[in-house]
C-alpha cells in the first residue's frame, strides 16, 4: 500500500470553494487543518463535508462559522481523523475574502 502525505495551502473566499476531493482509487484522511486570519478583525471559517454527488449544504456543513483570533491568530479546525473516500469532498468558506488562510494536512492511501 503507497502512502503519500501532501498538504494543501490557500486563501478562502466568501463563496464555498474545494479544499480537496477523494478518488475511488484513494482515500483521504486529515492528519491537521489550521486556519490563520491575516486582518485586525475577527474572522471565521465554515467547512462542508459533501457526498458526491453534492454540493455544500446545512445538511452537510461540519463546522459552522468557527471564529479565528484576529492579527495573524491560528486555530486548529477539528478535521482530524476525518477521512474522504468515493469522490468525497470538503468545501470550505470564509466570512470575508482574501483574509483566512487554510492549511491542511492528509493523507492518501490507496
Amino acid at each position: 500500500m503507497a502512502v503519500t502525505n501532501p498538504n494543501i495551502d490557500t486563501t478562502l473566499g466568501a463563496a464555498a470553494q474545494t479544499l480537496l476531493t477523494s478518488s475511488t482509487a484513494q482515500a483521504v484522511l486529515v492528519l491537521k487543518a489550521t486556519a490563520t486570519n491575516s486582518d485586525n478583525q475577527i474572522h471565521s471559517v465554515s467547512v462542508w463535508r459533501v457526498p458526491t454527488p453534492g454540493a455544500p449544504s446545512n445538511n452537510n456543513r461540519i463546522i459552522n462559522a468557527q471564529p479565528i483570533p484576529p492579527g495573524g491568530g491560528a486555530i486548529t479546525l477539528n478535521l482530524t481523523g476525518q477521512t474522504l473516500y468515493n469522490g468525497q469532498s470538503f468545501y470550505a468558506a470564509a466570512d470575508v475574502p482574501g483574509v483566512v488562510n487554510l492549511n491542511l494536512s492528509y493523507q492518501l492511501t490507496q
